[in-house]
């Protein structure tokens, strides 16, 4: 979850009271020429700046992005979706009653999902509704966004917007920040929606995001202190999926600590029991690191560190205690892992003996 520096509107109003000052300079550089060249470069400019700030031109950016990101995203997502499978077919090798359908809402076998474009439908959904709503920046009203696709205290406690703890799960306010949460959720998701099911799975992707902006809410702004600071940080909007994709890792911190991931820009890759935890100690860190900066007047951390590490409490508790944790599967599953867990440290012990 990002927290940006200013609002869309503020944005849009600096963007449009810079157009005049361009005007003004084109206008002095071009006194000096003849009237012929003056003219034809005043009509072509002006021509550029209406069809810069046109709708079409924003829709032909926003399809442009649209395209790029999905792309990428889809890619990405369908060599993770091989791993997965073939992770799966040696589960049913070893364990074939263990690899069976689930009954009700969970399922366990990636074959016998629901795929769309050669991926799970919810995984393949939710990056579509990224994609579109990253799309409406460029054509809807920046006013309008920033009051629906953006959350803080003041939108859930003052204004009552509720609706925005779901709808800023989908929104992301940059391209980079776009590509990153769908990049980190098109790699993980679909080992997890092979354990849950599309439909479990979208209920608790859902879940984690409601659960992960508000509780994000509240840590931001009693992170600042009393008086002038809590009252910015009320207003300080956040957005994007990085909430619900932290509750995706608890998930797989529990019950797969043995699947290894890379980090961006890190060539290495760790395990899930080390990675997920260093990162749950990182934004601990830095809600500590915003409270710092509030009292000694310095800008705050752009990321939303109280919304992941509330998302990442939330899976691994869902995993822990809440329905997941109730499938006969699962429950073995934590059971080996433990169980490989205690030899590991024997091996461990007898190394440091030695």
């Amino acid at each position: 979850m990002i927290t940006p520096a200013r609002s869309f509107s503020s944005f849009s109003s600096s963007q449009s009271s810079s157009h005049p000052s361009s005007d003004c300079s084109s206008h002095s550089s071009s006194s000096h020429s003849s009237p012929s060249s003056s003219s034809s470069s005043s009509s072509s400019s002006s021509g550029w700046h209406s069809f810069r700030s046109s709708p079409a031109f924003r829709l032909l950016g926003g399809l442009a992005i649209f395209s790029v990101a999905g792309v990428g995203s889809f890619l990405i997502a369908r060599a993770t979706q091989d791993a997965v499978d073939s992770f799966w077919q040696a589960v049913r090798k070893q364990n074939p009653q263990h690899a069976t359908a689930f009954n009700g809402v969970l399922a366990c076998s990636p074959s016998e999902q629901s795929r769309l474009f050669g991926l799970p439908i919810s995984v393949a959904c939710i990056l579509g509704l990224n994609l579109v709503v990253f799309g409406l920046h460029y054509v809807a009203k920046p006013q309008w966004m920033f009051a629906h696709f953006f959350t803080s205290w003041d939108h859930v406690f003052k204004v009552r917007y509720f609706h925005t703890l779901l709808t800023n799960v989908f929104s992301h306010s940059s391209v980079t920040h776009l590509a990153f949460n769908c990049i980190a959720f098109a790699s993980i998701s679909p080992l997890v929606v092979s354990v849950m099911g599309d439909k479990h799975f979208t209920a608790f992707y859902l879940g984690a995001g409601v659960v992960s902006s508000f509780i994000g809410n509240i840590i931001s702004v009693f992170a600042a202190p009393a008086g002038r600071h809590r009252s910015i940080a009320r207003a300080r909007p956040a957005l994007g999926a990085s909430g619900a994709i932290f509750a995706i890792l608890g998930v797989i911190w529990l019950i797969f600590p043995e699947r290894q991931y890379t980090l961006f820009l890190i060539p290495k890759p760790f395990r899930a029991d080390e990675m997920v935890p260093t990162l749950g100690l990182f934004d601990m860190m830095g809600i500590v690191y915003d409270r710092f900066c509030y009292r000694f007047g310095r800008q705050p951390s752009p990321l939303g560190h109280g919304a992941h590490f509330s998302g990442l409490v939330f899976g691994y508790s869902y995993a822990k205690w809440g329905p997941l944790a109730q499938h006969p599967w699962v429950r073995k599953k934590m059971k080996w892992n433990q169980y490989m867990a205690k030899i590991q440290a024997e091996q461990q012990r007898k190394m440091i003996r030695r």
